[in-house]
C-alpha cells in the first residue's frame, strides 16, 4: 500500500474513531453556545464546501479533528478529503520528482515554483486590498 494511500486511510478512520469517541462531549458545549450551535448547524449543511476549503490550509489533523466533532456527514468528509487534497499532493509529488530529477525537469521545476510563488503573491495581494478596503 502506498504511503498516501495509508496516510488517508489512517485518516478515515481517525475521523470515524473521534466521531464515535467525543462528538457526545462536543454536542454538550454546543448546546450551551449559540455560537457553537449556528457553527454546527452550518458545518452539517455545508460541511463539504466548509471541509474542501479548509484542507489546503490547514493540517489535515485538525481538518479531521473539526470534521469528527461537527455535524458534517461521513459521506461529505469522504469525498471532502478525497477532493480537497488531490490538488496539494499532486503539486507535492510533481515538485518533489523534478527536483529529484533537477537535470531533465529542470525547466518545468523552475515553472511550478514560479507558478505556485505567483498564486501565493496573488492570494496576498487580493488579502492585502481586501483588508485595506475595510479599514475605510
Amino acid at each position: 500500500m502506498s504511503l498516501p494511500r495509508l496516510a488517508f486511510t489512517l485518516g478515515f478512520f481517525s475521523f470515524i474513531l473521534m466521531r464515535t469517541l467525543l462528538r457526545r462531549y462536543a454536542e454538550t458545549a454546543i448546546k450551551q453556545s449559540s455560537y457553537l450551535k449556528k457553527v454546527d448547524e452550518v458545518s452539517g449543511k455545508n460541511g463539504f464546501k466548509l471541509a474542501i476549503r479548509a484542507m489546503p490550509y490547514l493540517p489535515s489533523g485538525i481538518v479531521t479533528a473539526l470534521g469528527a466533532v461537527s455535524s458534517i456527514s461521513l459521506w461529505d468528509y469522504f469525498l471532502a478529503n478525497l477532493i480537497g487534497k488531490f490538488p496539494s499532493t499532486a503539486l507535492e509529488v510533481l515538485i518533489g520528482h523534478d527536483a529529484v530529477n533537477y537535470e531533465k525537469n529542470m525547466g518545468r521545476l523552475r515553472l511550478m515554483i514560479a507558478a505556485v510563488a505567483l498564486v501565493y503573491l496573488g492570494v496576498w495581494w487580493r488579502n492585502r486590498r481586501r483588508q485595506a478596503a475595510d479599514l475605510i
